[in-house]
């Protein structure tokens, strides 16, 4: 659901704007899989557009790294149970075809 909000946020948004987004995102996942704490990720973003990042202003905030990481969190869980339930289809296809071949030995 949220994924969705977000893409339609998105849909009138300059490329630009888009790849300072994708950056953030970037920066909020690295914080999620390194486990540390949000509350960092503004000054981690600060860091950046010191080195020349080119980030802008907004999103730039322990609210938005949390928002970021969730939005990554639906996404990836959405995939997975697509993906398990292509192989659950699959695996109950099978099981008819696995019986008559027990049945015949």
């Amino acid at each position: 659901m949220a994924v969705n909000l977000v893409g339609k946020a998105f849909v009138h948004t300059s490329a630009e704007e888009m790849r300072r987004v994708i950056l953030l995102v970037d920066l909020a996942y690295t914080l999620a899989k390194e486990e540390i704490a949000f509350l960092k990720f503004a000054s981690l973003a600060e860091a950046e557009k010191r080195a020349g990042v080119q980030l802008g202003d907004s999103y730039i905030n322990k609210h938005a790294a949390k928002e970021f990481t969730m939005i990554l969190g639906d996404t990836m869980e959405q995939k997975l149970c697509k993906e398990l339930a292509q192989i659950f289809s699959l695996f109950l296809l099978m099981v008819p075809q696995m019986l008559l071949l027990l049945r015949k030995n």
